[in-house]
């Protein structure tokens, strides 16, 4: 096993060379299936297929664990193209600074990553096309730099992470009738349920993970499964349960999603006594997001203070 030195060496000379070299928009990328790459059958839709990306909206910086491209795509057994999601699993644009964290990077090398989320997507391969991306398979992609790396290419969804509305906070609008909360709060809790029923433990649940789709009712997708396990008693990864009430509550008001949830316990939902294994859990949890609107409440009055203050000098 290579040390933090010898790891640090190679990493820190391929990053320069992905710097120098970066993946750019237009650059054409031809893929082959990954599929040997992992132990048990990955999602696809042709699996055997060579298929040709070509990036056309860059990702959103360096020191994350995937770059993710919006690009379109053909198979080069045809002329048809289409949008896809591309997740390239780039390890030399990873975040790796810490030297009391070696085990953490090996733990979290991009190998890892890929088997996670592809063993994640065909573990729920049910709920593809409904609550996840339809997975189009993985593949390498040998980029500019000359490394080569495996990709994710998957559905493109048309939606947005979730978000506080401060606005709507502002004048009201934000705070929903009793009859909306009824719907959009359950939605997304059963969609976290369906997750379990497949086995699988997201690991990663929060706003920026989980899509809004528009419409009415509302519907969700998740997305980023590369820190999902299977479902254990003590899975890997942080809590759903936790990510399932940030989640809430940027959808509705700490006291309202406390209440809610409350009240789905007490009646012994069975999504509730899934996701919310412990009641001890559930009151540290109730904590946190009271302590969480608290914040919510200081940024929003603070927003209308300077809208006044704007309004006035106008």
């Amino acid at each position: 096993m290579a040390t933090y030195k010898q790891y640090m060496k190679n990493w820190e000379r391929d990053r320069k060379e992905a710097e120098k070299y970066p993946l750019t928009r237009r650059i054409t990328l031809n893929g082959t299936s990954a599929e040997d790459d992992f132990d048990h059958p990955v999602s696809t839709i042709d699996v055997h297929a060579a298929l040709a990306v070509v990036p056309y909206c860059p990702p959103t910086g360096e020191d994350r664990w995937a770059q993710v491209w919006l690009a379109s795509v053909h198979l080069l057994s045809g002329n048809q193209t289409h949008p896809v999601v591309v997740k390239l699993f780039q390890e030399s644009l990873f975040p790796r600074t810490d030297p009391t964290a070696f085990e953490y990077y090996c733990a979290w090398s991009a190998a890892a990553l890929c088997e996670a989320e592809a063993w994640g997507y065909e573990q729920a391969k049910p709920l593809q096309g409904l609550l996840l991306p339809h997975s189009n398979g993985f593949y390498r992609f040998e980029l500019p730099c000359e490394q080569i790396v495996v990709g994710h290419v998957m559905e493109y969804i048309e939606g947005h992470p979730l978000e506080r509305d401060f606005d709507g906070m502002i004048d009201g609008s934000f705070y929903s009738p009793e009859s909306q909360l009824e719907t959009i709060l359950p939605q997304l809790s059963l969609s976290v349920y369906c997750l379990h029923l497949c086995g699988v433990h997201h690991g990663d649940l929060s706003p920026n993970n989980v899509l809004l789709l528009p419409g009415k009712p509302s519907f969700f997708i998740f997305i980023d499964l590369d820190q999902c396990s299977p479902l254990l008693p003590n899975p890997y990864g942080k809590p759903d349960s936790s990510g399932l009430c940030y989640c809430l509550q940027e959808l509705e008001s700490g006291e309202k999603v406390t209440a809610w949830l409350e009240e789905e316990l007490v009646r012994s939902k069975a999504w509730a006594i899934d996701v919310f294994t412990s009641t001890d859990g559930f009151d540290d949890l109730k904590e946190s997001t009271l302590a969480i609107e608290d914040q919510y409440q200081g940024q929003a009055g603070w927003m209308k203070e300077e809208k006044e203050r704007q309004g006035s000098t106008d």
